[in-house]
């Protein structure tokens, strides 16, 4: 957690810029210490790229098709119209991440974290929320969460 902290806080300015939600880093760092071992923490470290590598790709394509400014905040509330097309990009996004049976469970529930911060996060900045960037902010936070994990077990190692 303290290589987490001093990360977002003292870090250079241009990796400050990049975790805008260190919350995830912690949730990732806690899905991947619960395992003991070195090994288990490296495995964990390849999860949550391989989920991170998911949802860029998949967020990116789907709020450029969609569209950032559709997603707003009437999409929490009725849909109807041009909304149906912002709830079927969420809700096909999280298929393409659930539904390959080769994907490990822990990728499922770190890219399934992902997406629901992307497209709440695309909800509250609307239009302002970039295509590419956003999905690399969540993305970032989930790589250091991760490495955080893995420089934690390499610290207790004997």
């Amino acid at each position: 957690m303290c290589i987490v902290d001093y990360t977002t806080l003292y870090g250079p300015t241009s990796l400050r810029k990049l975790l805008t939600y260190p919350a995830y880093s912690y949730l990732t760092t806690i899905l991947i210490v619960l395992e003991a071992t070195l090994e288990d923490s490296l495995i964990g470290f390849w999860h949550a790229l391989y989920a991170s590598i998911q949802v860029v790709i998949l967020s990116t394509i789907s709020l450029w098709v969609i569209g950032p400014a559709r997603l707003n905040y009437a999409v929490a509330t009725a849909f109807y119209g041009n909304y149906i097309l912002a709830a079927t990009g969420v809700a096909l996004s999280a298929f393409v991440v659930a539904l390959p049976k080769s994907t490990p469970l822990r990728s499922k529930q770190i890219a399934l974290g992902q997406l629901v911060i992307v497209y709440v996060g695309t909800v509250v900045h609307g239009a302002q929320t970039g295509v590419v960037m956003h999905p690399v902010h969540v993305a970032s936070n989930t790589i250091l969460g991760a490495l955080a994990s893995v420089l934690a077990m390499f610290a207790t190692l004997p």
